[in-house]
């Protein structure tokens, strides 16, 4: 299949000028725990308490990168995942 110049000295969408995997992203650091702890109440009947902890470390991982390069601002980072997160459950099993 031939590659076609698609108007800007690209072909097919890619930059023959720049070198594969030239660009690097942003590291990310995530860390999730979970603590759970079983009661029997019964023989047949349990409880179960839960606390879960997501990305524990609070980093500021990247969740979208402004990859048009076209844009002043290729590269940076133009959407972060939340910081740290908790949960608290109960569960009952019977």
């Amino acid at each position: 299949m031939p590659l076609a110049q698609d108007g800007n000295s690209n072909f097919d969408g890619r930059d023959l000028l720049t070198g594969r995997n030239a660009f690097s992203a942003p590291p990310f650091v995530n860390m999730d725990l979970r603590v759970a702890r079983t009661w029997v109440v019964r023989e047949r009947f349990k409880i179960q308490g839960l606390f879960e902890f997501f990305n524990l470390l609070n980093n500021g991982n990247p969740a979208a990168i402004q990859s048009n390069q076209s844009v002043v601002g290729f590269g940076t980072i133009s959407q972060r995942l939340p910081g740290r997160e908790g949960q608290v459950g109960l569960k009952f099993e019977f």
